[in-house]
């Protein structure tokens, strides 16, 4: 039979994240959040850091505690709760766990690293106007091999988080591929060609649509390859609907 019920050690952490939401966010305080540049308090995302929240389910490695998805929805259940503005679900959750995927396991825990640490925002950039929530559907974006990289082209809808992004998680659908399939890319929002239409969501949250023309990254940019993206992504977003 499986028990439901909480441990000692995962109740104190409910109890923990609770008391936090409660004294730190009351309406004056989201509305004043909210209402902000940035949409959210980056005082309080350093504090998810120091407090282990951002590596609640990554391995030691990466600077994480190695515990498991129940965690994650502990936080999740209490911050939600709040209607929490921080891009925890965003970053967090969804982009941690692509990190976490990569072909290369250091091209994705260099990053993951200075994420648990509450040094990096990550947001994934995948919605296409057409997809219709098709997972498997990347037709406006386009990368295209040039030299020992690739050029990008195309349009994202609601990447969340991606106004604070320091790394963007790009699909893109490969030009040279037989099988019209995609891979992901790490993009910094701040190159050339990168460019951004932000706006708020129903919790007053911060989403955006994403431009990308004809965007220079490097072979290394990489993150998941054609074979892998789909599962990968899947996966993630399976975590994320959950969480």
């Amino acid at each position: 039979m499986i028990d439901f019920n909480l441990s000692e050690e995962q109740q104190m952490l409910r109890d923990v994240v609770a008391r936090f939401v409660r004294d730190h966010y009351d309406l004056k305080a989201h509305r004043a959040a909210a209402a902000s540049e940035a949409g959210f308090r980056r005082e309080l995302w350093e504090q998810f850091a120091e407090l282990g929240w951002l590596g609640l389910a990554q391995g030691e490695e990466v600077g994480g505690l190695g515990l498991s998805f129940v965690e994650v929805a502990i936080v999740m259940e209490e911050l939600g709760r709040g209607l929490v503005l921080e891009p925890y679900l965003s970053s967090a959750v969804l982009c941690a766990h692509l990190l976490k995927l990569a072909d290369e396991p250091e091209r994705g825990n260099t990053p993951l690293r200075a994420l648990v640490a509450g040094k990096l925002f990550a947001a994934l950039a995948h919605s296409e106007a057409g997809a219709r929530y098709d997972l498997a559907s990347v037709q406006e974006t386009v990368a295209t091999r040039e030299g020992g990289g690739y050029r990008i082209e195309g349009r994202k809808t609601l990447a969340l988080g991606a106004p604070a992004a320091d790394v963007l998680i790009v699909s893109a659908r490969l030009a040279d591929d037989p099988a019209g399939r995609f891979a992901l890319f790490l993009v910094n929002p701040a190159a050339p060609g990168v460019s951004m239409e932000s706006y708020p969501l129903i919790d007053y949250s911060r989403a955006a649509d994403v431009r990308l023309a004809n965007v220079a990254v490097t072979k290394d940019a990489m993150l998941i390859g054609p074979q892998r993206a789909l599962d990968a992504l899947g996966e993630a977003v399976d975590l994320a609907t959950l969480a």
